[in-house]
């Protein structure tokens, strides 16, 4: 399935089969497509309430969980240009985040960022200026749900993936529907995936293996996705281990096992 029609909402409105079980804080949820739907649509609503115009960028910082996957496709559902940005962390100095951010912010001129209210002081100082639409992930949950209509596809943007950063400001490079569509395919044909597989992954999604192989890959193909937390996994690998999902299917993993 292309891309582009994976996000129709025929494709996801009453389809409640597994879109991934989400890993957070040691409990396991499952999301549907049809609750992505849902959940995607009331971001989609929101940048449109906000004046987010189709073609534009949207950024978004935020921690592993289920708003992460609705803000990144309702993005998408909105015709906008979705890209995933790290977060915060105590493990950073969050002075030198914001800072760099900004330079970020200043070269890429997105229409939107995605953030939680304890950030907003932050970013606040950080967009200065700059005409950048803050939306608040808990103030979207009171949204009516409804997908703007928006036929995006081809040669057309469909996300922006950035750098790491590690030396230097990130880069950003523009990947079309197109591309992800023949990188999917490649993907899919390379380790023989089948429906009756299942995607496993503690990557984080701004990571580019993350994106692509373990999210765009399932999505696109209709496999279940085990998404777990990068954070959680690396600090307790031996907890997540020891926990069984209730599923018939085989696992294929990028960063954890590879069993067929």
């Amino acid at each position: 399935m292309q891309l582009a029609d994976a996000l129709r909402p025929n494709a996801l409105q009453d389809n409640h089969d597994t879109f991934c079980h989400l890993w957070v804080g040691g409990r396991v949820t499952r999301m549907t497509y049809a609750d992505l739907y849902d959940g995607g649509s009331r971001y989609a609503a929101a940048l449109r309430s906000a004046g987010v115009q189709p073609d534009t960028l949207v950024l978004i910082t935020l921690r592993h969980g289920a708003d992460l996957l609705y803000a990144f496709f309702g993005a998408m559902f909105a015709g906008c240009i979705p890209s995933f940005l790290p977060p915060p962390t105590v493990r950073q100095d969050p002075g030198l985040y914001w800072s760099s951010h900004r330079q970020l912010f200043e070269r890429i001129g997105p229409a939107a960022l995605v953030t939680y209210r304890d950030n907003l002081a932050q970013v606040t100082t950080c967009i200065a200026e700059l005409p950048v639409a803050v939306l608040i992930a808990d103030d979207v949950a009171t949204e009516p749900s409804h997908v703007p209509t928006a036929h995006r596809g081809g040669d057309d943007i469909a996300l922006l993936q950035h750098s790491s950063g590690t030396t230097g400001l990130k880069k950003g490079v523009a990947l079309s529907f197109d591309a992800i569509d023949r990188q999917v395919s490649a993907y899919a044909d390379a380790i023989a995936l089948t429906p009756h597989d299942c995607i496993v992954s503690w990557l984080p999604l701004y990571h580019d293996m993350g994106l692509i192989a373990c999210l765009m890959v399932p999505f696109a193909s209709r496999v279940p996705l085990v998404l777990l937390d990068a954070l959680e996994w690396v600090a307790r690998p031996r907890d997540r281990k020891s926990t069984r999902l209730n599923s018939s299917h085989g696992y294929i993993s990028y960063a954890v096992f590879c069993l067929k």
